[in-house]
């Protein structure tokens, strides 16, 4: 279902169950999403702003999924919703 892009949007959150967000499959994905994330944060630091557009849409696509096994939601601003659709 794709998100509508209308000013600040709520991600979807709370997807997975409790008994799916323990499984190591789960564990093993938010962990290496975790790690990502922090390698494209740094790199995004250090990049020339122009430069940072892909790195931003790869940081919000793993919040995104990681968001699904949260209890709370993650706001994306319009221009980085389309990247969910």
């Amino acid at each position: 279902m794709p998100i509508e892009a209308k000013g600040a949007t709520d991600l979807p959150h709370n997807v997975l169950t409790l008994l799916e967000k323990q499984s190591s499959t789960w564990l093993k994905i938010e962990k290496h999403l975790n790690k990502a994330l922090e390698t494209l944060r740094r790199k995004n630091d250090i990049e020339p702003l122009d430069s940072t557009e892909r790195l931003r849409g790869r940081i919000q696509a793993y919040k995104y999924v990681l968001s699904l096994g949260s209890r709370t939601s993650i706001p994306v601003d319009s221009d980085s919703a389309d990247i969910m659709e």
